[in-house]
């Protein structure tokens, strides 16, 4: 289904969010924008509550259906595959700069690095291949069991370090999915 832009552009501002939208739709052409993927009803079942754009890379913040509750890495992951997604890949610290600061206010952040089918062999649930890494001291390590999923620490000591953490994390409240959008930007 291809819609204007304008109309478009009106859909995505009638998403309703228990936070407050900071960032507008900006652009990238005036041809039709495929929305099928980015349907109003698309974006609320995923949980989309804030996004933005850094270089090349789209980005979508995911909760948890309540506010502020903490939402477990394998649901993270199907909010990303509803937007036919992934969790985000981080290539650079540059990239994992921008997360950080763009999400100050989130104390642990999903991205799509786990070592689920192979203990301590770590792939990025997209697929893709990066081999930065930002781990925190000691990590990754499974002191409390069964750590397989990795997240930023936002609001630690050490802002934008990563900790292995089991399932349901500690704290995790968002993941960050990393979109393509051939003819939009969000930011």
């Amino acid at each position: 289904m291809n819609m204007p832009i304008l109309s478009y552009l009106r859909r995505l501002q009638r998403l309703t969010s228990p936070f407050r939208p900071k960032y507008k739709l900006r652009f990238r052409s005036h041809r039709e924008v495929n929305v099928e993927v980015l349907e109003r009803r698309t974006l609320l079942a995923a949980n989309v509550v804030d996004s933005f754009t850094h270089g090349d890379h789209d980005y979508l913040l995911v909760g948890s259906s309540e506010l502020n509750a903490p939402i477990s890495w394998p649901d993270a992951e199907e909010h990303a595959l509803t937007l036919n997604s992934f969790l985000a890949t981080i290539d650079d610290a540059d990239e994992n700069n921008a997360i950080v600061e763009e999400f100050s206010e989130i104390d642990n952040l999903w991205i799509g690095l786990n070592d689920r089918d192979i203990e301590g062999t770590f792939f990025w649930n997209s697929g893709f291949e990066s081999l930065f890494r930002n781990w925190a001291p000691g990590e990754p390590a499974n002191t409390v069991g069964d750590e397989d999923y990795v997240a930023i620490g936002i609001n630690a000591a050490e802002p934008g370090l990563w900790n292995a953490l089991p399932e349901m994390g500690s704290g995790a409240t968002h993941a960050v999915v990393e979109v393509e959008f051939p003819d939009v930007v969000i930011q």
